[in-house]
């Protein structure tokens, strides 16, 4: 499976381990730098510099070709923004976001 992973917290950290030792192909988007070397150290096979609601960011990280995109981002608006980018522009057929507050 296909996995786009928006943000770079430890639980994305986490989540593109256990998916990568899973066997499954994860992608991240990410909003610096630094996240994305963090990123790359956990396994994501392609990480991209950008904001997680800008669709040509998404699109730089193939949010097309993904099964399911998980928003893992500190801002609950921009998770669920992201999530309903990615099903209504790019018809990824799961999308998950993550609610912090």
């Amino acid at each position: 499976m296909k996995i786009l992973i928006t943000g770079e917290s430890r639980t994305a950290r986490f989540v593109v381990r256990h998916l990568r030792a899973v066997g499954h192909d994860v992608s991240c988007l990410v909003a610096d730098d630094a996240g994305a070397d963090a990123l790359v150290t956990a396994g994501a096979r392609l990480v991209i510099v950008g904001g997680p609601t800008d669709p040509r960011a998404l699109e730089r990280a193939a949010v097309r070709e993904a099964d399911a995109v998980l928003a893992l981002t500190a801002r609950d608006e921009r998770n669920l923004l992201t999530c309903q980018l990615a099903r209504r522009l790019y018809e990824v057929p799961r999308t998950l976001a993550v609610a912090n507050d």
